[in-house]
């Protein structure tokens, strides 16, 4: 008898648990739906709307798998927008600080370009983004994972695809460890990037072909992040002693290979500046298609070659010459590599 009581109220409290369990879930589905609305409505104090032909929430009991059909996001005041055929986020019932987003098949994103707009259209076999909120629902944490994208309208020579992009943006903060600011703690963006097998129209390929095998990216923003891309802004992050701490940098596009990692800043022009170190092969094609490109003067590209021959180190199994821990300096609108003057270096088109 007793067997046969514990038996009822142990099924008995699983059936009470279960009903509370689904009650939860169905509200907190009603929740998310006026949470997406609420959270669209203030949006539009920071200039961006978020617009759908419809919602759906289910994935009923394990997770939230919420739909927004003909999904719009504009924010023209920060100069973009896009828009696609679906937007799918999923969601732990037990975990709302973590929120993965799937897109694939078409989107069409409009980027402002200076004074003009520039509409492009994507193709994404899969993609998706893992974002981690905090308590304030602030994304502290963005992992992107896109594979064979085709994009038409970005480059004005054609079309451009990429096998694998792979991007992640962590957001922490650290104390400042010299200066005035010594013991103040500032907002760092750890960045990642890793792009695979990209190819590029003809013409905007440099004179360097039009495969790039790979660009591989790991570096550090830190300083008070800028609130948006606009030249006050900027300065504003320079001026506080914003740096970009480029842990590493590695490209090979054609004949050239690079890897380089050092500090970079702005000027008071709004110039690139600071100090890296470099392993370089290929210069001598890329001072070719710099020659072709009207970027560098013959006479310089001629002095040029003969000072990185002479820094070159000459591999014993015949390969081309390598640049290896060559210096590169950013300075006065300059850059120099060792100490020949290769480059100028214009300010940053910001916007106002």
């Amino acid at each position: 008898m007793r067997t046969v009581q514990f038996t009822g109220a142990v099924v008995g409290g699983i059936a009470i648990a279960a009903a509370g369990y689904t009650a939860y879930w169905y509200i907190a589905a009603d929740a998310i739906e006026g949470r997406i609305a609420d959270w669209s409505e203030n949006q539009r104090e920071n200039g961006w709307q978020l617009a759908a032909a419809d919602t759906d929430v289910a994935g009923f009991p394990t997770r939230f798998s919420v739909t927004l059909r003909d999904p719009v996001i504009s924010a023209e005041a920060d100069g973009w927008s896009w828009r696609g055929d679906n937007l799918l986020a999923e969601l732990r019932p037990w975990n709302f600080q973590n929120i993965t987003l799937y897109v694939n098949g078409k989107s069409n994103v409009r980027i402002r370009d200076g004074e003009i707009w520039r509409d492009t259209a994507w193709q994404i076999e899969d993609g998706r983004a893992n974002l981690v909120l905090s308590d304030d629902r602030r994304v502290t944490d963005v992992a992107l994972d896109m594979t064979s994208v085709r994009v038409e309208g970005l480059l004005a020579g054609g079309p451009a695809s990429f096998r694998r992009l792979r991007a992640q943006s962590l957001l922490s903060t650290m104390a400042q460890d010299n200066g005035a600011a010594a013991g103040v703690e500032s907002e760092v963006i750890n960045a990642a990037l890793n792009l695979e097998d990209v190819e590029l129209p003809e013409d905007v390929s440099e004179g360097l072909g039009p495969s790039i095998e790979h660009l591989t990216l790991d570096a550090s923003l830190v300083g008070p992040m800028p609130g948006e891309a606009k030249r006050d802004a900027i300065m504003a992050w320079r001026d506080a002693g914003g740096t970009v701490e480029l842990n590493s940098l590695s490209l090979r596009w054609g004949p050239l290979g690079l890897s380089t990692q050092g500090t970079l800043a702005l000027d008071k022009e709004l110039r690139p500046m600071g100090a890296l170190t470099a392993d370089i092969v290929g210069y001598g094609d890329v001072i070719d298609a710099l020659i072709l490109s009207d970027v560098i003067p013959l006479g310089d590209a001629f002095m040029a070659k003969v000072a990185f021959n002479v820094m070159a180190e000459k591999p014993a199994d015949g390969g081309p010459p390598v640049l290896r821990r060559v210096p590169l300096t950013a300075q006065g609108g300059d850059l120099f590599v060792g100490p020949v003057a290769f480059a100028k270096l214009p300010p940053l088109d910001i916007p106002q």
